[in-house]
C-alpha cells in the first residue's frame, strides 16, 4: 500500500494499478482506431493522392476496388488531398473515375477551396471545368473566393465562374 502523503487523499495500490490498466487499455483503443485503415490499404490510397502517385491511385481503384470518394480522417477525400498539394494528374485520374468534385471536408471546404488557398492554378482550373462549384461555403461563411491570395488570375477564374 502506497501512504497517505498528507493530501488528505487514501491512496492504494491497486488505485494505481486500475488507473494504469485504464491508460494501456485508452491507448489500445487509440492506436486502433487511428489505425485500422492501414490494414486494408485506405491510407495508402489517400497518401498517394497526395504524391500524385498516379501507378498507386489506379492500383488501389482498378485492383482493390477502392472509392475515388473515400475519405480519411476529418471526412477528406483524395481529390481534395491532391488539390492541397496541386497534383494535377492525380486530380484528372481522380475526376475520370468518378470523384465528387464538390465533397466537403470537416471544416466544410470542396477541394477547390484548398487549390485556391494554395494557388495551385491548374488545379483551380481542372476543377472548375470538372464542375466545382466556386460559390460553395465552409462552415466559417467563406468561398473560394475570400481565400484568393496575391493572384488576381485564380480571383478572376472564380469571378467568372461565380456568375454562370
Amino acid at each position: 500500500m502506497i501512504e497517505n502523503r498528507g493530501n488528505g487523499g487514501e491512496w492504494r495500490l491497486w488505485h494505481i494499478l486500475i488507473i494504469l490498466a485504464a491508460l494501456v487499455l485508452l491507448a489500445g483503443a487509440t492506436w486502433v482506431y487511428f489505425h485500422w485503415r492501414e490494414f486494408d490499404g485506405r491510407s495508402q490510397f489517400i497518401g498517394a493522392a497526395a504524391c500524385g502517385d498516379l501507378q498507386s491511385l489506379r492500383y488501389f481503384m482498378d485492383v482493390r476496388g477502392f472509392d475515388p470518394n473515400d475519405t480519411s480522417f476529418g471526412n477528406t477525400t483524395p481529390i481534395i488531398h491532391a488539390a492541397q498539394l496541386g497534383q494535377a494528374e492525380a486530380i484528372s485520374l481522380l475526376i475520370a473515375s468518378g470523384a465528387n468534385v464538390n465533397a466537403m471536408d470537416g471544416m466544410g471546404r470542396p477541394a477547390l477551396m484548398y487549390a485556391v488557398m494554395n494557388m495551385h492554378t491548374g488545379c483551380v482550373v481542372q476543377l472548375l471545368e470538372a464542375g466545382a462549384d466556386p460559390n460553395v461555403t465552409d462552415r466559417f461563411g467563406d468561398t473560394a473566393l475570400d481565400y484568393t491570395q496575391e493572384d488576381d488570375r485564380i480571383g478572376r477564374l472564380l469571378t467568372v465562374n461565380r456568375s454562370e
